[in-house]
């Protein structure tokens, strides 16, 4: 059996030592340990901060962005509106211009017929005249309609009596080709003209069946020709 023997006092007391060493090396280790920790944990939340910081400010640069890019559309919008109303206030301008003038020549017209109403004994006021005044110009309008309507039912009986009398003159110098004899009456009847017109038709039909006839003969002619033998030459 290994017997172990006591340890002398200077072995104990280098033994204590390094003991303590390692000890204190131990603690300074985890103070350094600690130190970077809690400087790492500093450098990590000042990023952070740092990091919140750089996004609220580009949000905010966004939003001046938006803002910057919104407000000339608004602008020119309401410069867009301001300028149509401008544009429809001159307008009205105009038109009142317009209409104001429209009344001062009017008014001429309405001292005229104040002074007319005075004058006259027939209507009680200007409203009784102006309706007069109204029915005589529709009547006037209606009677030269009809004027119109007239004159264009006697153009067109006219032209009608001017074609007739060609027909009539036509059919006599046909009729009197054919060799008929008019009776002289003077003036256009219409029965002697339909009788005119019925001779010249009997005269062309007769010449025509004659026409018809000598060309039927002449064909009856010529095929008996081809059908008659030629007669040859005795030797």
């Amino acid at each position: 059996n290994n017997l172990k023997l006591p340890m002398a006092e200077e072995d104990l007391g280098t033994g204590s030592a390094r003991i303590l060493d390692k000890q204190r090396e131990i603690k300074y280790m985890a103070a350094v340990l600690r130190k970077h920790k809690e400087e790492f944990e500093a450098k990590a939340k000042s990023l952070e901060e740092r990091r919140d910081e750089l996004k609220k400010k580009g949000e905010k640069l966004q939003e001046s962005l938006l803002n910057f890019n919104k407000h000339p559309k608004d602008n020119d919008a309401k410069r867009a509106r301001a300028l149509k109303k401008a544009e429809a206030f001159a307008a009205l301008l105009t038109k009142k211009d317009k209409l104001q003038e429209q009344v001062s020549q009017n008014r001429i017209y309405w001292s005229f017929l104040d002074s007319v109403l005075k004058s006259s004994e027939k209507f009680e006021d200007i409203g009784k005249l102006i309706g007069r005044f109204e029915t005589l110009v529709r009547t006037r309008e209606q009677l030269l309609k009809r004027q119109s309507t007239l004159e264009s039912v006697q153009a067109t009986d006219a032209k009608k009596t001017l074609l007739l009398g060609r027909i009539h003159v036509a059919t006599r110098n046909l009729y009197h080709m054919t060799g008929g004899v008019s009776s002289g009456a003077a003036g256009f009847n219409v029965k002697d003209t339909l009788d005119e017109l019925d001779r010249i038709r009997q005269y062309i039909q007769k010449w025509t069946d004659i026409v018809q006839e000598l060309g039927s003969d002449k064909g009856s002619i010529k095929a008996s020709d081809h059908a008659q033998p030629v007669p040859t030459r005795r030797k």
